[in-house]
């Protein structure tokens, strides 16, 4: 059998290591690309939505968002929020009203499910968004207890939006950091999902 040399060794070495690298390298730069077209394509979407849409600007926290032209905002009195949750304004309009609160807390209540409720905080220990849900699966169904991976619409300006796919109302919520949320939610389902959801889509920092 042929020995092979100390000199060509160490080519074949540092060739594999080279392919391996540049393999590497090229899948980590496509999974980016898509990234951004996707986030592109995102923004670009929403801007075509929301050219006649009208602005909101809150001072206290520090934020706006645009909304439909055939909505009208007021005030969220006597609103019943969750717990670790503020009221800050409704939308009203057709189809249906919409609810914008804030939240302060490590893990935010969406109590929104037909069977159960739902809880979403960010794992640290994963570096990931989790949802715990808990409820029966149907009328007569059996009790499930379980907690996932939550699904992210999508990043942008280091802002992390997601809706609720398991509830049935309509709800988009926009992590501001780990421990405070602006959830943006209506009582129906249906078209005006989409509306909720481009909605949140347009939220900007102020100061």
């Amino acid at each position: 059998m042929k020995k092979v040399s100390t000199a060509t060794g160490i080519i074949i070495i540092v060739t594999a290591a080279i392919v391996l690298f540049g393999g590497a390298f090229g899948y980590q730069w496509y999974a980016n690309s898509k990234l951004q077209t996707t986030n592109y394509n995102q923004t670009q979407n929403s801007n075509t939505k929301t050219a006649d849409w009208k602005t909101y600007t809150n001072d206290k926290y520090g934020f706006e968002i645009q909304y439909p032209p055939n909505y009208q905002v007021t005030t969220l009195e006597n609103f019943l929020a969750p717990p670790n949750q503020i009221g800050l304004l409704r939308l009203h309009g057709n189809p249906d009203d919409i609810d914008i609160t804030y939240a302060d807390t490590s893990t935010l209540d969406l109590s929104t499910s037909k069977y159960g409720f739902e809880k979403v905080y960010f794992d640290q220990s994963k570096n990931d968004w989790m949802i715990h849900t808990k409820g029966e699966s149907g009328v007569n169904g059996s009790p499930y207890d379980k907690t996932e991976k939550l699904d992210i619409l999508y990043t942008k300006g280091g802002l992390t939006f997601f809706p609720d796919e398991h509830g049935v109302f309509s709800q988009a919520v926009v992590a501001l950091s780990h421990d405070k949320f602006i959830i943006i939610e209506s009582g129906d389902g249906g078209p005006i999902r989409d509306i909720v959801e481009t909605i949140a889509s347009t939220f900007k920092f102020t100061k």
